[in-house]
């Protein structure tokens, strides 16, 4: 077990249970009555011993100290959840974990246009509904090799002026991404650090070339970035920070050669162990795009920052099972003002 996540539970691993009437101390008095245990303010009678004042609790018995750590091991496995979804713990070298999900995601912005001196409204609604495959391989000791891709389906409606209505459409892959992690420090004391470096491949449909009724499920160019993770405990807490940036490989268009640009990324979050088989996340998430350039000018208005509101769960089904279910909620308009994630991960091995 993860010697981070033990830290966060020093409570279980010296509690027991509750010492039973006959290992309760009995106090100077009047002598109990024959047969029955005594009362408060009376001694213990002949043969039962009362313990001294102030004495230590009577030592766990090996079903007890048994049943503690696996009290402390199933919060640490459900702590354990989350933290590996987020990329702040990796798993144990030779483990295998296959993790298929379901996401939704909503989106709606209104804006204006100035056409030929007239300032039109615009009305946009996407509904984006996706299934996942994400495959997790520990490889060596503190290394983690994650691949992951989807399918999507997205539908559109763009109105404009309140009266014409633009439908969209579009199915197919995603883009398909390829993240290997290291953790560089693990430490009882201080921070754990992870690094990451993360490969984008533009399997998904491209912006760039899409028709009028169609909707880009990709990004349209070849991505390389890295992270690092920061992870540490603040009992009962578990707080995690990460940093990334991703470069946008140039791509060429049938109008010209586009330059994606650069994202940054952070996050900031809190995680919390409720139960044996439940822990809680939550997580403030941020992206910056930058803007597009095209024959190396820069694209008006096309810059993005997105930052959202994520609250995960999850659940320990089993020793192998797990569930995760991560709803998001839009704090700019360049976000989804709603999305809404559910994943079954299980370890083959």
């Amino acid at each position: 077990m993860n010697a981070l996540l033990l830290l966060l539970l020093p409570s279980l691993a010296a509690a027991g249970p509750p010492p039973s009437p006959a290992s309760a101390p009995a106090s100077p008095g009047a002598p109990a009555s024959p047969g029955a245990p005594a009362s408060p303010g009376a001694p213990a009678s002949p043969g039962a011993p009362a313990s001294a004042a102030g004495s230590s609790p009577a030592p766990l018995t090996p079903e007890e100290k048994k049943r503690s750590e696996q009290d402390r091991d199933a919060l640490a496995r459900a702590l354990e959840r989350l933290l590996i979804e987020q990329g702040g713990l990796l798993l144990k070298p030779g483990s295998i974990e296959i993790a298929p999900g379901a996401a939704y995601a909503y989106t709606a912005s209104d804006d204006t246009l100035v056409l030929e001196g007239a300032t039109v409204g615009t009305r946009m609604r996407q509904h984006l509904v996706q299934g996942t495959l994400t495959l997790r391989l520990g490889i060596v000791h503190r290394l983690q090799l994650e691949v992951s891709s989807s399918f999507r389906a997205a539908t559109q409606s763009t109105i404009l002026a309140g009266s014409v209505s633009l439908p969209a459409s579009s199915s197919g892959l995603g883009d398909t991404q390829a993240t290997l992690t290291y953790q560089l420090r693990q430490a009882r004391q201080g921070p754990d650090v992870l690094v990451a470096a993360l490969y984008r491949a533009p399997t998904g449909s491209s912006p760039f070339d899409t028709g009028a009724r169609d909707v880009s499920l990709g990004s349209g160019a070849h991505g390389l970035g890295g992270s690092l993770s920061l992870v540490t405990v603040m009992d009962p807490l578990v707080l995690l920070a990460t940093g990334s940036v991703l470069y946008g490989f140039p791509a060429d268009t049938p109008n010209g050669r586009v330059k994606v640009g650069m994202e940054y990324g952070a996050t900031l979050g809190v995680l919390l162990a409720v139960s044996p088989a439940t822990s809680l996340s939550f997580m403030t998430d941020a992206r910056y795009h930058s803007a597009l350039r095209r024959d190396g000018t820069s694209v008006l208005a096309t810059d993005q920052m997105a930052v959202s509101l994520n609250l995960g769960l999850a659940i320990v089904l089993n020793s192998r099972l797990f569930l995760d279910i991560t709803p998001s909620f839009g704090l700019t308009p360049d976000a989804p003002a709603f999305s809404l994630s559910i994943a079954v991960p299980f370890k083959v091995r």
